[in-house]
């Protein structure tokens, strides 16, 4: 047995467990409510947007208040607000469904490779092209998780400066106090859908080092 054959399996082994991080990780972020928390400090109007709030890609929720939460508008709701917030609800949409697509496909991706991988185990070349393969799929999945990302921060951006009275979940219809009052900071949900987004990446990487060897 050469050194190729007894590395290829480890790799392989390493990339899957690195995989299914990004899967679970990621998966537990989307469902997560801790993406954006707006503290609010100094003001003690009884008013929602003067509360400190946690935000995910579904709900909002003013922080230690029961019964608190409320949906965001999504796609689903673009026929009951202008055409200049309908690109924030797409955004929204995508950045709640492109994780999740993500963590999907690589989910198959290693699902259907463990199948064929197992078949062509004795086959150098075949195993090697396997390999390969699924590191391009993989290297897509990570884009994808990437895009997603990407499109959250476009989200928040965008539905700060297009303005719908209609759409009160937007900070663009947040006042002028309001806005002063507010700090915004990221959370630990959007860390670990970045943490997710790199183990894809990594895994890729194992797979394609795992080609070479095969």
């Amino acid at each position: 047995m050469g050194i190729g054959e007894k590395i290829t399996p480890i790799l392989v082994g390493v990339a899957a467990l690195v995989a299914a991080g990004h899967i679970v990780i990621g998966v537990y972020s989307v469902a997560d409510i801790s993406w954006m928390h707006f503290k609010v400090t100094g003001n003690s109007t009884n008013l929602r947007e003067y509360k400190t709030r946690t935000r995910g890609l579904t709900l909002e929720c003013v922080d230690n208040e029961e019964d608190s939460c409320q949906a965001l508008e999504r796609h689903d709701a673009k026929s009951r607000h202008s055409d200049r917030v309908r690109s924030v609800l797409d955004l929204r949409s995508a950045s709640f469904g492109l994780p999740l697509a993500s963590a999907s496909f690589t989910g198959l991706i290693f699902l259907l490779g463990a199948i064929i991988y197992i078949v062509f185990r004795r086959k150098p070349r075949y195993r090697q092209v396997l390999l390969l393969i699924m590191g391009i799929c993989n290297w897509i999945s990570g884009l994808v998780s990437f895009v997603g990302l990407i499109t959250y921060l476009e989200s928040q951006n965008q539905e700060a400066h297009k303005y719908d009275p209609t759409l009160i979940t937007a900070r663009a219809t947040w006042t002028e106090t309001a806005r002063t009052a507010t700090t915004e900071y990221f959370g630990y949900a959007f860390i670990l859908s970045v943490v997710s987004c790199i183990l894809c990446h990594v895994a890729t990487f194992v797979l394609f080092t795992a080609s070479l060897w095969a």
